[in-house]
């Protein structure tokens, strides 16, 4: 099993996000259309019908975002109130206006759990 993704494959996931920001220029993307792009290794949000695909966040955020998330995690264990996810999961905030977001820490409350799908 691969640890780290070889440089080939960082440079062919970097190319389709490249060419999902191009084929914007042509249409608006649909939330349906989104989901059916390949799986990138870059963070990828769709933001009003426009694929963004960002860079690898700098060591010092990802540290940051590991303690932040740990913490929340014992938080939330304790008190038996959820669950947390760390990037990437895609978040969809509007349907219709086609806004999937892909925040660093996501909680999520076991009485919404039902808006988590697998």
């Amino acid at each position: 099993m691969e640890q780290y993704p070889s440089l080939s494959r960082l440079r062919k996931a970097a190319a389709r996000a490249m060419q999902l920001n191009t084929t914007r220029a042509e249409g608006h993307m649909t939330l349906e259309q989104y989901y059916q792009t390949p799986e990138t290794l870059l963070p990828q949000e769709l933001i009003f019908g426009a694929v963004r695909a960002a860079d690898a966040p700098f060591v010092p955020h990802q540290r940051l975002v590991l303690r932040l998330a740990s913490t929340l995690q014992a938080h939330v264990s304790d008190l038996n109130a959820g669950e947390v996810f760390v990037a990437p999961v895609d978040c969809v905030f509007d349907r219709d206006r086609a806004l999937v977001l892909q925040p660093d820490i996501v909680f999520v409350s076991h009485q919404r759990r039902d808006i988590v799908l697998d």
